[in-house]
Parts: C-alpha cells; structure tokens; sequence
C-alpha cells in the first residue's frame, strides 16, 4: 500500500522523479487508469479519465517513457501537436527516428495536430481511442505513424 510507505523509501524506480515513492505513486495511478478503461471497455464503453490525470498520464508518456532513446522505422521527423482543450495544454512531440522529444514550437515540416479532451487524447496516445474519436487538422499520416511506430517497450 503506497500510502503506508515510509516517504523516504528507497527503491528501483525508471523514470526521474522527486522519489521513488511519487515515482511509484505516478506510474501506478496511470497504469491503474489505463487498465480500467481496458476492462471497462469489454463491457461496451468506459468512463473518462479525470482531467489532471490524464494530462499528468500524457507527460508522462512523452516525457518519461517516451524521451528515452529507441530506434524506430520512421523515413523522416514527424510532429504531433496535442491540444487538451478541458486542461488548456498544449504538447507538441516530434517523432523522431531516435527519441520523441517535446519541443516548444511547431516545426516545419510534417504536423498533424489533434484536439480533444485530455482524457481522449491519452487514451489515443496508449492506442484506446481511434483517430475518428477527436478533431484531427493536417497532415493525418503522422497520427497514423505515431499508431504503427510509438511502442513503449522495456528494451
């Protein structure tokens, strides 16, 4: 039980965080997140994610798992311009043959931005919603990249 643990625990965490105990805190919330959309959405349909949830869920795949280097067969950078109306965020990851980086601003080249609430766009981003479920502008091509390339693996 994570609200039972010493806050100075010390233990393996994979990602950086303030302490392995938020770190743990963190990566379980969302994994418990994901997973009940999962269940809920063998029974036909599911409930959002709250908001700040899902918007801390979307750094965290970015950011975290995400800005880790990995290989990937992509013929040139791609970017994704994420839009969570409900939160007033905004993300915009490159997609890149090495890494996903956030950057500050739209590049040229290739963009397809993409505006939902933040609940719908994490669950696009972990492959749970469809592209058809929220508003997509641009290039729709590098959505359908992001969907066939962006895996998160432990390798």
């Amino acid at each position: 039980m994570l609200e039972a643990a010493d806050p100075a625990l010390e233990c393996w965490s994979f990602l950086p965080a303030p302490s392995p105990l938020a770190f743990w805190a963190r990566r379980q919330c969302h994994e418990t997140a994901i997973h009940r959309v999962d269940a809920e959405s063998a029974l036909g349909s599911f409930a959002a994610l709250d908001p700040l949830v899902a918007e801390d869920g979307i750094d965290e795949l970015l950011v975290g798992f995400l800005g880790r280097k990995r290989r990937r067969e992509i013929p040139e950078p791609v970017a994704l311009q994420l839009v969570a109306e409900d939160v007033d965020r905004t993300w915009i990851a490159v997609l890149k043959p090495d890494v996903v980086e956030v950057v500050p601003a739209v590049p040229d080249g290739r963009v397809c931005a993409v505006k939902a609430t933040a609940s719908d766009l994490d669950l696009l981003l972990w492959n749970r919603l469809p592209a058809s479920a929220v508003s997509v502008e641009g290039d729709p091509l590098v959505l359908e990249t992001w969907a066939n390339t962006v895996r998160v693996t432990w390798s």
